[in-house]
């Protein structure tokens, strides 16, 4: 029930666009705190998560609401804590690459190709703003561009497979949802974040966000570890930053 609870948390806090997050803090304080009284291990891990994702929107300021580090720092955080506890610290399976096998590599394939062309349509069929995106894109030659793609790609994808497809999965199979039920709330729950400021984003952004974030916890689960959807993942941000690109403003000759 407390990881329930946490993720329902987690969730209105996605679809607001993480603001007015002082009873988040204060909520997810009080269930790590009860999840702690029960010995629930797993609970403890999605709330310490959630509780420091909340309190870094609180205290840290503006300019850090921005990627990388409004995942990355509250990873940090949550990481150290789970490091000092050693219940915590031999509780984290979710922590392993996982095979590539035949069968799973062939699925990666498919999957990198569908979400390709779901971005491509998505761009394509709604015709949302990219001046958002643009803005947080240095100006760089053509070769640092390109560079500063792959790094976003490959940075981006470890630390949102280790927040949903690690943390929120493995906290999901430890209640009643376990298995499919698992599948999609944490599925639901990367949907969301993409909601108010993902890419894409919106109420169908939020749906292809979704599903597609389903399908990754399936490859995690075929594959037993972050390595395939992590490769997945890679993928689809590279298309992510290549549209990006695209859609730029062209400089002046």
């Amino acid at each position: 029930m407390v990881v329930l609870v946490a993720a329902a948390g987690i969730a209105v806090s996605a679809v607001t666009g993480m603001r007015n997050l002082e009873l988040s803090v204060l909520t997810f304080l009080i269930l790590g705190l009860a999840a702690a009284a029960m010995k629930k291990v797993q609970a403890i891990h999605i709330t310490l998560f959630c509780f420091f994702l909340s309190l870094f929107y609180i205290a840290a300021p503006p300019f850090l609401h921005t990627w990388p580090f409004r995942l990355l720092l509250p990873l940090v955080l949550y990481a150290m804590a789970t490091l000092s506890i050693p219940a915590l610290r031999r509780s984290v399976f979710w922590l392993r690459l996982g095979r590539l096998d035949r069968r799973t590599l062939s699925m990666v394939m498919i999957t990198c190709i569908l979400s390709g062309v779901f971005l491509v349509l998505w761009v394509v069929l709604f015709e949302p703003s990219m001046d958002v995106y643009a803005g947080q894109v240095p100006k760089l030659p053509l070769w640092a561009l390109v560079l500063s793609g792959i790094f976003f790609a490959l940075f981006n994808a470890a630390i949102e497979e280790a927040v949903f497809r690690g943390i929120f999965l493995q906290a999901m199979d430890s209640t009643p949802l376990q298995g499919r039920g698992a599948l999609i709330v944490q599925g639901a729950l990367f949907g969301l974040m993409h909601f108010a400021q993902g890419f894409p984003r919106g109420i169908e952004g939020a749906i292809m966000a979704g599903a597609y974030g389903m399908a990754l916890g399936s490859l995690c689960r075929m594959s037993g570890g972050l390595l395939a959807p992590w490769i997945a993942h890679v993928f689809a941000d590279i298309v992510i930053f290549a549209l990006i690109i695209h859609h730029m403003p062209k400089a002046a000759p």
